[in-house]
């Protein structure tokens, strides 16, 4: 990928840069909640928004009773729980606010009590959520963006501000399918100060769980509502309420990925999905296009499952049993599992028969989803190979699918997958070992049919901490990709915050005091944390690293260490606030303490010299310090050129100003200004 265009640097920040300021950014952790996908159940597939208050609670007995061991924690009430109509169609309203939805006098929705009795006398979701957690689960509801259209028509005070709801409202981007609501003019006074009110009385009642509709717009434009999944963001934050924050319906645009990692805990790749093959087979290819976004804190959510005892009162077609085949079922709970989607059930649990439980308490395959590391798409198309990593170990989750009408040969290569020698299989859904097998594995898997293995294969060799370590070499990672390296070979790029990768089995000997790692930035950069064993394990130390100018400029880092010996598990944590902080070459420990910070960027150490003459910058270096890359920024930012030369050179420029200057000889950087007028 050539980033130049990414790499450019705004002219202010080119004299910032000029004078070695450089600044180093303090990690934004992600929430505490979401750490692995919710696993859980909603009132939609089943209920539609006409769910009561007796079936909530039947769920969650149930649920409290045969699923929390596995996993199994959220009660989810979907849609229009404050709507006081009742029939199978959408929740609308007429132009007289017919049937009236129930809202407090500052326009915050209040469940129906006709429909949830305990909410009564203003209770409202407090004394379910109360039964709900005493049962050892957690609460959930869903919401409609924006404000009621009945709160506007009566201009409801904003609570806590000289605001009323007129004066925050937009009517123009409404909700396609519900007319419930107006939207909210987020730029407006009292516009978040709305929201806020809501998520406290909302945190008062215990609720652990809000998935937001219409926040991602499939029927036009704006598709992704920024401004507005922001807002919701920050008035869970002010809630002093740990909440997780979904968003509804989808597709989520890909090209929005930074910003709902950033904002939401979950969201979804499509749009409302159903038992039938089409929508499950379209999920392949989006599960695979989304896969480097999924981590702890943010998931792509593949929707809702669509299995068990469905569309009682709607929303969709005619009470029945899940249309998928039995095959079917098992390839869309693998698919999700191995994916990391969040796992939400959409069919009333109460009606559940052995079939649907033994999808449900296989406490094997669900370790898949909810332990593993580094999920990825092997092989696509229509024989699909999945794999993911299991943390500190020498074994590897895989899932065969074949999305064919026929069945098919489906195999897998050990080396692929980071596996050497005798490989041992077991299959998951079955719980049976498969035996032993060296260089492949291969399985007929029937037509819309899966499998969902666990390999194990033998220890890998320790790897000296001393040596230069290649920074593409790791056992797996989270939300980093590998792309072609300036420098030659290849390195990790597209690092965010909270992005991390794992090196098995580094061995530091009798103790290692420093740590060194060539990296290149076009942004601020950020920092590495060095851990030991696991993601929140020992720190063994920070090493900052500040911008080196452009993605094809390369400086060495390095950091002192808490001394660390014997044999460990390497962890590198990147934390930072830009999109993309900085890729990475190679790392290397070293036995003696090294001096921190990025000792290869320099200013002005007079190896070259620089100046303009006759239209053109011209370089010369002091000595024959071999060749060297330079890199010219104009005056707007944009990159000249990066040629590699040694000896005088003179580059021709055309625009008048202030030209920011890169000269990289083998790691060592001058970075100068020169002045064209």
């Amino acid at each position: 990928m050539n980033r130049h265009a990414d790499a450019a640097i705004e002219f202010k920040a080119c004299i910032v840069l000029s004078t070695l300021a450089m600044l180093i950014f303090v990690s934004t952790a992600y929430s505490a909640v979401s750490q692995t996908p919710p696993m859980g159940w909603n009132s939609y597939d089943c209920f539609n928004f006409t769910v009561t208050e007796a079936e909530v609670k039947a769920n969650a007995d149930y649920m409290a009773e045969n699923l929390k061991e596995y996993g199994w924690e959220y009660i989810c009430v979907d849609w229009a729980w404050y709507y006081s109509g009742s029939h199978n169609n959408s929740p609308n309203q007429d132009a007289n606010f017919s049937p009236s939805v129930h809202y407090d006098n500052y326009g915050r929705m209040l469940p129906d009590p006709t429909r949830f009795p305990s909410s009564a006398n203003g209770q409202g979701f407090k004394p379910l959520a109360d039964y709900i957690h005493g049962k050892g689960l957690k609460f959930g509801v869903h919401l409609m963006r924006g404000i009621p259209r009945q709160a506007v028509s009566e201009n409801t005070p904003i609570m806590g501000t000289n605001n009323r709801a007129n004066e925050i409202v937009d009517r123009v981007n409404l909700c396609a399918w519900l007319n419930l609501m107006y939207g909210l003019n987020m730029s407006r006074p009292g516009a978040q100060e709305y929201l806020n009110s809501m998520f406290e009385l909302y945190a008062s009642w215990g609720v652990d769980f809000v998935k937001v509709d219409d926040l991602i717009n499939p029927y036009g434009s704006p598709a992704y509502r920024e401004s507005e999944v922001t807002a919701y963001k920050i008035a869970i934050e002010n809630s002093g309420r740990e909440m997780v924050l979904s968003t509804s319906p989808g597709a989520t645009p890909l090209a929005n990925a930074t910003q709902i990692k950033r904002d939401a805990n979950q969201w979804r790749m499509a749009n409302d999905l159903w038992d039938n093959w089409n929508n499950l087979n379209a999920m392949f290819d989006l599960a695979a296009s989304w896969y480097t976004h999924a981590g702890p804190g943010h998931w792509p959510d593949a929707d809702m499952i669509p299995i068990g005892r469905v569309s009682k009162r709607g929303p969709v077609g005619a009470e029945r049993w899940s249309k998928l085949t039995s095959d079917e079922k098992y390839t869309m709970m693998t698919l999700w599992i191995i994916a990391r989607s969040p796992l939400i059930w959409g069919g009333n649990l109460v009606e559940n028969r052995a079939e649907e439980l033994l999808l449900m308490q296989n406490s094997e395959a669900i370790a898949v989803n909810q332990k593993s590391a580094n999920s990825r798409p092997l092989v696509n198309g229509n024989t699909p190979v999945w794999c993911a990593d299991i943390p500190g170990t020498n074994e590897k989750y895989v899932a065969l699918f074949n999305r064919n009408s026929s069945s098919r040969d489906v195999s897998v290569k050990f080396s692929d997958i980071g596996l050497s020698g005798t490989v041992l299989v077991r299959d998951l859904w079955a719980k049976s070992d498969k035996g032993s097998f060296t260089n492949s594995f291969s399985m007929s898997v029937p037509s819309h049919g899966s499998f969902l293995f666990k390999m194990t294969g033998e220890p890998p060799e320790p790897r000296s901490a001393f040596s230069k370590i290649e920074a593409e070499s790791y056992i797996f990672q989270s939300g980093i990709q590998n792309e072609s390296c300036s420098e030659g070979g290849e390195c990790i790029a597209y690092i965010e915050n909270e992005d991390y990768c794992v090196y098995s089995n580094i061995d530091f000997e009798s103790g290692a005091a420093g740590f060194e790692v060539r990296v290149s930035s076009a942004t601020t950069g950020g920092n590495i944390e060095i851990r030991l064993d696991s993601i929140n394990g020992e720190l063994a130390g920070t090493c900052q690293i500040a911008s080196t100018g452009s993605w094809e400029t390369w400086a060495l880092s390095s950091c002192s260490l808490k001394e660390v010996s014997g044999k460990h598990d390497l962890y590198l944590k990147f934390t930072g606030e830009d999109d993309y902080l900085f890729n990475i070459n190679w790392i290397q420990f070293t036995r003696d303490e090294v001096a921190a910070g990025q000792r290869s960027v320099r200013q002005g150490i007079g190896r070259y010299r620089t100046g303009i003459s006759n239209g053109k910058i011209i370089i010369t270096p002091s000595g024959d310090f071999g060749r060297f890359t330079v890199s010219i920024f104009t005056p707007d930012g944009r990159l000249v050129t990066g040629r590699n030369d040694r000896g005088r050179v003179e580059i021709p420029v055309s625009s008048r100003g202030i030209y920011l200057v890169d000269i990289n000889c083998n790691g060592y950087i001058e970075r100068k200004l020169v002045s064209f007028y």
